[in-house]
């Protein structure tokens, strides 16, 4: 069998090994490696097990199903206003900025997947050209509106989807064009873009290069051929491994793997063995996302159905912790460090643009349809329907779906939130946040989710796995009384 075949297991015992599967085959299990993971889920549950519960049992509103699980950036509690009121806020906002964040939606999609709740479209009912020129106009739009916006410098741009590596070089390059035309952006800013494993060839690398992207986002997911084409995938285990070879080759900017942990019928250790083949791939940046399968305002998965359908196929919260704390262990063990929570990265390969959101907390301004945009005391979104949203563009109109303006507590909280997220520490010195924060470490503390420090609370093992329900419950509930 060709080398091509061969898959490194990566440094799950401190040591090299290799594992030859055919092509149609998914990532086997059974080798020392698989054997290591398995040991190691055992030790984190074994250790994790009995003190989840009594978190569970001492605050039984961070229990969660994988329904009603949520990754949230928007604040439950702010008040509704219209948009004209929104802007003025975020125009004070841009005024003082030292920088700002760019995010673009590309909806545009060649299969659609069971577990994505975002707000895409297929490619192929669609004019791209036309696409472009929306979002340019898009563009213009918010500027008029938010003309402050043309003033901040910007430290990173994003292209999410849908899948942006679809479209067109020659669109690709106009719409970063018109970015870089409108805003002030240095060669020092970071240009980030997803990609789906199969579009990766050396062409798209190249023409990411000329047109100034400097990080990559993998949407690999799983590394097991029958659990992709279950979730509709496109790709299969044999071009992850071909455009990670790609990567390696013809890429010398960071990039990013992301895998998705909590499926349905999926061996507990496969997240496991998964990470340490990455790892042998020496894949600078890993990311963690637990399965979502949408919230109320989100367009729900495919997968929700199945789950009111076999709900107990689907690994449960007590699963997912123990799932997530052991390759937290893991990802350590290899020299990978945490920052934002579930995002893991080699030195020299973090993020910029989760920095800026999370840690900077710089104005986010984001275009096209669905997308987001916040600041210290303003968030807005646009609406998540194709047609609609075009229609409102080629009438000369930004069609916001919901806007909201926070509380100067509410401000704090998300604030607070965000650090959180980030580096998985309360800072109880912060003036900002003073008495949440103090409250929150304390609360947190009796839990025992978290430790004492003089200027700082940091989140025990079960409090990183758990960050996500402690930052609904105590920070973004709405009333932010932990």
């Amino acid at each position: 069998m060709g080398s091509r075949n061969r898959l490194p297991m990566g440094k799950l015992m401190g040591h090299s090994s290799t594992f030859t599967a055919p092509v149609h085959a998914a990532v086997p299990a059974g080798s020392l490696g698989s054997r290591a993971a398995w040991e190691l889920l055992k030790e984190t549950r074994r250790e994790l097990s009995e003190p989840l519960e009594e978190v569970l049992r001492w605050r039984p509103g961070l229990q969660r199903t994988p329904a009603s699980y949520a990754f949230n950036v928007r604040f439950y509690g702010a008040s509704s206003v219209d948009a004209p009121q929104c802007f003025q806020v975020a125009r004070q906002d841009l005024f003082t900025a030292d920088a700002l964040s760019l995010y673009l939606h590309y909806p545009f999609c060649d299969y659609m997947c069971r577990f994505c709740h975002y707000a895409v479209a297929p490619r192929k009912a669609v004019d791209s050209l036309a696409t472009v020129d929306l979002l340019l106009e898009n563009l213009r739009l918010l500027l008029t509106r938010l003309p402050e916006a043309e003033y901040a410098p910007v430290s990173s741009v994003y292209f999410g989807g849908g899948t942006p590596s679809l479209a067109k070089a020659k669109h690709r390059a106009e719409l970063a064009r018109g970015l870089r035309e409108a805003f002030d952006i240095s060669e020092r800013s970071e240009w980030a873009i997803e990609a789906n494993p199969e579009t990766v060839s050396h062409d798209f690398l190249a023409h990411l290069k000329n047109t100034g992207f400097n990080r990559l986002s993998l949407g690999v997911q799983v590394l097991d051929d029958r659990v992709l084409t279950w979730l509709g995938r496109g790709h299969s285990v044999k071009q992850v491994m071909e455009a990670l070879c790609r990567l390696k080759e013809k890429w010398s900017e960071p990039f990013n793997v992301d895998l998705i942990y909590g499926l349905p019928g999926v061996r507990p250790e496969k997240l496991l063995e998964d990470i340490d083949i990455l790892v042998g791939h020496e894949v600078p940046s890993i990311t963690l996302y637990r399965l979502r399968l949408g919230r109320s305002d989100e367009r729900s998965s495919a997968l929700r159905s199945e789950y009111s359908k076999r709900s107990a196929a689907f690994p449960d919260q007590r699963e997912t912790v123990v799932q997530v704390a052991a390759a937290r262990r893991l990802l350590v063990r290899c020299g990978y460090k945490e920052g934002p929570i579930g995002w893991f990265v080699r030195p020299g390969a973090e993020s910029e643009c989760y920095k800026d959101r999370w840690l900077r907390q710089r104005p986010l301004l984001g275009l096209g349809m669905s997308s987001y945009s916040y600041g210290a005391r303003w968030q807005f979104s646009q609406t998540r329907q194709l047609k609609q949203w075009a229609r409102a563009i080629e009438d000369r109109d930004i069609p916001i779906e919901s806007a909201f303006v926070l509380t100067t507590g509410q401000s704090c909280a998300r604030s607070l939130a965000f650090k959180l997220r980030y580096s998985g520490r309360i800072e109880t010195a912060n003036a900002d946040a003073g008495e949440l924060a103090r409250r929150l470490s304390a609360s947190l503390q009796r839990l025992r989710l978290s430790r004492c420090g003089d200027l700082e609370s940091p989140l025990t093992e079960l409090g990183l796995a758990l960050i996500d329900e402690i930052i609904d419950e105590f920070l973004f509930s709405g009333d932010s009384t932990p």
